[in-house]
């Protein structure tokens, strides 16, 4: 635990200048075009689920991959046992928040606090609960490679 916690952190202090960089003009690259992405309230959009809800601002989707924003405020937005059947790797930008994993059989599960420049990899078949925990809205960068087939 406190060794991926470490090489997260290590991770994402190397990566947090280029990301930082790359999030400052919303630099992203999308098939053969480059479009540059700067995340705006207006982008962001409620969604719900049975079991929680957030704002997301989806600015890429590819057939290998799709990457945006999500954003999560205490007490009022929260998603619970999302499953993946994708994998993902999430940045988180802005704000607190606590990220609990189970895997399959869903038995046991393990609870992280996470803050902007973390930096952390979610494997397919995975169920994650994100919660904000600060006053300031919980942010996040995903990039997921979704499974062929799966839209």
């Amino acid at each position: 635990m406190y060794r991926m916690r470490k090489i997260s952190r290590w991770i994402g202090g190397v990566l947090a200048g280029v990301v930082a960089l790359g999030l400052s003009v919303g630099l992203v690259q999308a098939e053969d075009k480059m479009k540059v992405h700067r995340l705006t309230e207006k982008d962001l959009a409620d969604f719900k689920t049975g079991d929680g809800a957030g704002k997301l601002a989806g600015y890429i989707k590819t057939p290998s991959m799709t990457a945006g924003f999500a954003r999560f405020e205490k007490g009022s937005m929260t998603l619970r046992n999302w499953p993946y059947w994708y994998e993902e790797v999430v940045y988180i930008t802005r704000g607190k928040g606590k990220i609990t994993r189970s895997d399959a059989p869903f038995i046991s599960s393990e609870s992280h606090e996470v803050k902007p420049g973390d930096l952390f990899y979610i494997p397919k078949g995975s169920k994650i609960t994100f919660e904000a925990v600060s006053d300031e809205p919980f942010e996040l960068l995903y990039i997921t490679h979704p499974d062929p087939g799966v839209e």
